[in-house]
């Protein structure tokens, strides 16, 4: 009861008129495993019932060690190939492919694809289970990165929707030798580069940053602007490019903070952009004066910009980096206390007002109230009702 009083007392003042009116191959294994993980129901998903010859070479491929696996794509006839392939994936089971087994079916995907790429892409597009098609489709392309980039990305994108992560270290390299062809050609290429790459589906659990490097006499503004226009939001896809922002601010650190700001006052995202500032400004001279001059930036911010920076950089969801950045920064115990408020009143003018609830968690309820009493507008009321931290 005690935890909850508080917000009872505010509520109720809305009704006095208080208110006046939101990896590297290391971590193969992991999309290896992800690959695997339905493989044992293949054959309920519509698969032909395999005979005894496949599962026997399935079991030949799991117990042939891996300098000695690529002979394996020659010894069993070409059409058991693919089929004693899925055989092999199947007996793990649950369990997943660990990394020795994703580097062997890599080392025999890649025999097969030098020797005849025409019968290993058919059967890759013919595996019913989804999550074994595109491991295989994935492994082909990594096979394909080096001798042909265009035909292996043509291959990549092909299966649609991705449904696990970006664990091969060949196709990040292709991604990114791609797009360093694409940026040659102007910021617009990028994007239309960008755009053929499928997004990410909710089961990829993690996520691989392509550090784009713009070529001397770049259209920093262009090239973000377009990004942002087009490319929609991190993890929107499994790999994702990244870095404009950090040199845009190596070549002109004015110009990139005020495209930041401008995006934060227009009420868009910019965590990512401001993230990559920073970070670049922490690189070059250290943190406490990165802090020093993040401070400084807000202090010449009008009053309503503030509070939709922090918004848009998604401090209200970081309560520990909202106040620290504020604590190394320099700011008092005043300005601390007024960018909160502002912050709180943007995340219910924007529809985003949970900062309601993680950035008062951790304050006596007194201060709690105080600071929920100065907000304004007919959401008000919904917001702290909805969002007041116990």
């Amino acid at each position: 009861m005690k935890s909850r009083w508080w917000m009872l007392i505010v509520l109720g003042a809305y009704g006095a008129g208080w208110f006046g009116g939101r990896q590297n191959s290391a971590t193969a294994a992991q999309g290896g495993q992800e690959a695997a993980l339905q493989a044992a129901s293949s054959a309920a998903a519509g698969k032909p019932t395999r005979d005894s010859s496949r599962k026997q070479w399935g079991m030949k491929l799991s117990e042939r060690a891996p300098d000695d696996i690529v002979a394996m794509a020659k010894e069993i006839p070409r059409k058991d190939l693919g089929p004693s392939i899925e055989a092999w994936f199947d007996s793990y089971g649950i369990g997943g492919l660990d990394s020795e087994t994703v580097t062997k079916a890599w080392s025999l995907i890649d025999a097969w694809v030098v020797e005849d790429f025409e019968s290993a892409w058919a059967w890759a597009n013919n595996i019913q289970q989804p999550a074994s098609r595109e491991f295989v489709i994935k492994a082909i392309a990594g096979s394909l990165s080096g001798s042909d980039p265009a035909k292996a990305f043509e291959c990549l994108v092909s299966n649609g929707d991705f449904i696990s992560s970006f664990n091969d270290d060949r196709l990040v390299t292709l991604i990114m030798n791609l797009s360093k062809e694409s940026l040659a050609q102007g910021p617009e290429k990028l994007v239309e580069f960008w755009k053929k790459i499928p997004s990410a589906t909710e089961r990829v659990n993690s996520f691989v940053n392509v550090t784009l490097e713009p070529p001397p006499g770049t259209d920093f503004r262009a090239l973000q602007a377009a990004m942002d226009r087009e490319l929609g939001k991190k993890m929107e896809r499994p790999i994702n490019p990244g870095g404009v922002m950090a040199a845009w601010a190596k070549v002109d650190r004015d110009a990139a903070v005020e495209y930041v700001f401008a995006r934060a006052a227009a009420g868009e995202e910019i965590r990512d952009q401001w993230s990559e500032v920073r970070s670049t400004i922490e690189k070059q001279h250290g943190s406490a004066a990165a802090s020093e001059w993040a401070m400084g930036m807000l202090r010449e911010l009008p009053e309503g910009e503030r509070g939709s920076f922090f918004i848009g950089a998604q401090y209200q969801n970081m309560p520990g980096a909202f106040f620290d950045l504020l604590r190394s920064g320099g700011g008092s115990e005043e300005e601390t206390a007024t960018y909160l408020r502002e912050t709180l009143q943007a995340g219910i003018d924007q529809g985003r007002p949970w900062g309601i609830s993680t950035l008062l968690s951790s304050m006596p309820v007194e201060e709690r109230i105080d600071h929920v009493k100065t907000l304004r507008g007919p959401k008000a009321f919904e917001a702290v009702r909805d969002n007041a931290a116990s």
